[in-house]
């Protein structure tokens, strides 16, 4: 085919290519909603957390007490415990924060910045609340049964109790 009659479909295969591309490639928070939109919905969080492009993903950071975490959390989470948000020690990676309900990951995430950590950060709206009321997995283990006697004269004893059988 002389190349005279393929110059009209040029921009037509670029056009192709481009959209095929865009496609492929999964944007980060921050190109989608720039710095100034730190919050994510659960819906976004979900998309740019997507396991088919492991190394461009952001990280999930609960920074609920370790207590918290282990009673529930987002699969693929990691905890670190806002007390331990050092920037110098956290993974060189975009992050996404995630708490009880929203307020204490905005602060970690201000904190983060004004650390002067290099990459972008962003927290769960409504944090793990928010997760659940959409319907959204969570990991939970089950909260361990205690028990305590306390007799007259006696010491004070916590004990876990055992399952009926």
């Amino acid at each position: 085919m002389p190349i005279h009659m393929l110059l009209p479909c040029i921009p037509i295969m670029t056009i192709a290519i481009a959209t095929m591309h865009s496609a492929l490639s999964q944007p980060s928070p921050t190109a989608l909603l720039g710095d100034s939109q730190p919050g994510l919905s659960p819906e976004q969080v979900l998309l740019f957390s997507s396991p088919l492009q492991p190394g461009s993903s952001p990280l999930l950071v609960d920074i609920r007490p370790r207590r918290a975490y282990h009673r529930r959390h987002v699969p693929g989470s990691h905890n670190i415990p806002h007390g331990r948000l050092v920037s110098s020690e956290l993974p060189q990676q975009d992050l996404i924060l995630i708490d009880d309900h929203g307020h204490d990951s905005l602060l970690a995430l201000e904190t983060i910045r004004e650390q002067g950590f290099p990459h972008n950060v962003h927290q769960l709206s409504g944090g793990i609340q928010a997760w659940e009321a959409q319907g959204l997995p969570v990991i939970e283990q089950p909260k361990a049964a205690w028990a305590f006697t306390a007799f007259p004269g006696s010491s004070t004893r916590w004990f876990p109790l055992q399952p009926s059988r």
